[in-house]
């Protein structure tokens, strides 16, 4: 059996990700609840699914109790602050911080 080793681009782990969150937001689940097998047949269409869990994995840690996932809070705001920042390099503090605040879920406020 071969094996091989697949990069996935910085643009299209970004939007996969966005994509994730947004279903996440639209279903009005909590970053704690999160259900991986519904995420993945929402966006099947979008994303394969060796790299959806790919990604999945990456950004989420299974809840020890049931069969939902929670969102890794760091890993979700470092690649969000990656992403704005690769948008506009040139960026005051403050308006970054204000447009970073934007891009995170609304269900739980990673950053209190």
């Amino acid at each position: 059996m071969k094996s091989y080793y697949r990069l996935i681009s910085f643009e299209f782990e970004s939007k996969a990700l966005t994509l994730m969150l947004d279903f996440m937001e639209e279903n009005s689940w909590k970053t704690n609840a999160v259900n991986k097998e519904e995420t993945y047949e929402a966006l099947e269409d979008l994303i394969p699914k060796p790299i959806f869990d790919t990604i999945f994995d990456k950004y989420t840690v299974k809840n020890s109790n049931d069969d939902l996932y929670t969102y890794d809070e760091r890993n979700v705001c470092r690649r969000l602050a990656e992403v704005l920042l690769a948008s506009s390099p040139v960026n005051d503090f403050d308006r970054f911080m204000e447009a970073w605040k934007l891009a995170i879920p609304e269900s739980k406020l990673f950053f209190n």
